[in-house]
């Protein structure tokens, strides 16, 4: 599967969804302001929709914590932990554990608790999810399926109506007659609303299969 990059949503999906007969077309937001759209819709998918992973967990005898801060992006919620054999049958099912999440430092720390130690003999796998990865710049490919692009590009709407809308707002309160668009608020109002129903609609039509309840800091199940 080829990702696309953020730029590449933006002026094949964002911007013919906006209308606009050019990328330098900047009716709704300069091209700078589209990425930064794009951005926070990518930031928003969670939690209701997320990246399905699997990862080994290497085992330490008896061992019950592990940081698993180390993973390119931690998981934020796991759905299974599974034990195999030396073989790679299943034996058994972990049925409980708590994931602890905690963003007080620029690199987030996340440990997983068992309830006891695990037998190093066997092999261990997560299953869960994680949030889709905000790509950094225009030049940065995201980890979003192509198919489930045009959830970001309804995101990107939304942000670039309530833009425009407060950009109206500010215009008008200042007296100045030049608002820079031809809509009345009344009708921005009536785009962001659709838009903002299209992004939830699509979010929890692409949400994640599995989900657990969630605190701030700690999930537990």
């Amino acid at each position: 599967m080829a990702f696309s990059t953020l730029d590449t949503i933006r002026t094949a999906g964002l911007n013919l969804e906006l209308g606009l007969t050019s990328d330098a077309d900047d009716t709704w937001g300069t091209t700078a302001q589209r990425l930064f759209y794009l951005q926070r819709a990518f930031a928003k998918l969670w939690p209701d929709m997320g990246r399905a992973r699997r990862y080994a967990l290497t085992i330490v005898e008896q061992q019950s914590q592990y940081d698993l801060t180390a993973l390119a992006v931690p998981l934020r919620e796991i759905t299974a932990i599974t034990l195999f054999d030396s073989t790679g049958i299943e034996v058994d099912k972990i049925p409980s554990w708590n994931l602890y999440y905690d963003e007080a430092s620029a690199t987030p720390t996340s440990r997983l608790v068992l309830p006891a130690g695990i037998d190093s003999s066997l092999s261990a796998y997560l299953y869960g999810y994680q949030p889709y990865i905000v790509p950094a710049s225009g030049a940065a490919t995201c980890d979003l399926p192509p198919e489930l692009e045009y959830v970001v590009c309804a995101g990107a709407r939304v942000e670039a109506y309530r833009a425009k809308l407060n950009q109206f707002a500010n215009f008008s309160r200042l007296g100045n007659e030049n608002r820079a668009n031809s809509l009345s608020a009344s009708e921005i109002v009536e785009l962001m609303r659709s838009a903002a129903a299209d992004f939830r609609e699509a979010r929890l039509s692409n949400a994640k299969e599995v989900s657990q309840p969630r605190r701030a800091i700690r999930a537990t199940r």
